[in-house]
């Protein structure tokens, strides 16, 4: 009798154990908060920037608050050449993509560097 008890003992404890000690998936690790945080101010900074350059007339991208600043169109470009130079390193024909930015940047020139950067 007590071989009996002592099999059908065996006979469940071993399933359960064996189902037990299997590994079970990792759960998902967290996200940096770091990462999570710069990637909410550059989507930020990049929708203030786009509407900016939206709403200035083309023929104010040459205004200059003093004269020792750079005007707004400067600025669009300096941004621009920015994305481009910044995200070339991973992508092939990145100079070859990216347009001549002068002074009289469009907002289009802009845009597109941004959708080249991420």
């Amino acid at each position: 009798m007590r071989t009996i008890l002592r099999m059908l003992l065996v006979c469940l404890v071993v399933p359960a154990a064996v189902t037990l000690a299997q590994e079970k998936p990792a759960a998902p690790a967290p996200e940096n908060p770091l990462s999570t945080w710069n990637k909410m101010a550059y989507g930020r900074v990049k929708d203030i920037l786009l509407r900016s350059a939206e709403k200035m007339p083309a023929e104010n991208y040459s205004f200059k608050p003093t004269e020792v600043v750079r005007s707004y169109g400067q600025i669009l470009g300096h941004v621009a050449d920015a994305q481009y130079t910044k995200r070339s390193g991973s992508r092939v024909n990145a100079a070859a993509s990216a347009p001549s930015i002068g002074t009289n940047i469009k907002t289009q020139s802009c845009a597109s560097s941004f959708s080249f950067s991420w």
